[in-house]
C-alpha cells in the first residue's frame, strides 16, 4: 500500500478493476481496440480490446516489425468486429507508421494540446490546465478508475513472449497505472 498524495489512482481502485461489475455501462456494445506500439526493441506492443469500459482482450508482443503488428491488429479487428473508427493507436514514434499503414484508424498524440474544458461560471469552453493531452487523459482515467467505472475481465489473451501469462500482464498493467503521478512530465 502506498499513500503517496501525488498518485492519480488509488492502488485499491486499480486492483478492484478485476472484480468490478459495471451495472450502468451505457456503451457496453461498443468495441474499441487501443494499441501502444513498439518495434524491435525490448518495449512491448500491446493491444487492449474493450467492450464499453470493460477490458476483455489483451494482445502482448515484442520484437516484431510494423508490418507484422499491422497484420495482427487487422486479425484482431476482424475477429472482434471492431470498426476502424473505434481503433486508437499511440502515434508518437513508431505508432505513426501503424496509423499511416491502416487508413481510417485514429492516432493518439500524447504531446498534443489538451482539449478545452467547459467553465460553468463563464458558460464557455476555456483552455485546460494540463501539461499535454496525455496528462489530461491520465487524470480522466484516474477519475474513472477511482470511481470504479472500469473493469477488467480477460477472456482473450495472446502473446509471443515465452512464459508471459495473463496474470503477469495484469500485474504489469497495475504497476504502470500505480506509477502515474500528478507531477509526471509526460
Amino acid at each position: 500500500f502506498d499513500d503517496d498524495p501525488q498518485k492519480v489512482m488509488f492502488y485499491e481502485a486499480i486492483t478492484d478493476m478485476t472484480v468490478n461489475t459495471l451495472i450502468r455501462d451505457v456503451h457496453s456494445n461498443t468495441k474499441i481496440l487501443v494499441a501502444d506500439i513498439a518495434r524491435f526493441g525490448g518495449d512491448k506492443i500491446v493491444f487492449g480490446l474493450f467492450e464499453g469500459r470493460r477490458l476483455y482482450g489483451l494482445y502482448v508482443y515484442t520484437y516484431q516489425g510494423i508490418d507484422e503488428t499491422i497484420r495482427k491488429m487487422k486479425e484482431a479487428i476482424v475477429e472482434h468486429s471492431v470498426g476502424y473508427q473505434n481503433v486508437l493507436v499511440d502515434e508518437d514514434g513508431i505508432g505513426g507508421g501503424v496509423v499511416d499503414g491502416m487508413r481510417g484508424v485514429k492516432g493518439f498524440t500524447g504531446n498534443a494540446t489538451p482539449l478545452p474544458i467547459w467553465d460553468f461560471v463563464k458558460n464557455r469552453q476555456v483552455p485546460a490546465n494540463y501539461r499535454n493531452f496525455r496528462s489530461q487523459c491520465y487524470f480522466k482515467l484516474g477519475e474513472m478508475v477511482n470511481n470504479r467505472l472500469m473493469s477488467i475481465k480477460i477472456t482473450r489473451f495472446e502473446t509471443n513472449i515465452d512464459g508471459y501469462t495473463v496474470e503477469k500482464a495484469l500485474s504489469d498493467i497495475a504497476e504502470e497505472l500505480d506509477a502515474i503521478k500528478s507531477t509526471d512530465n509526460s
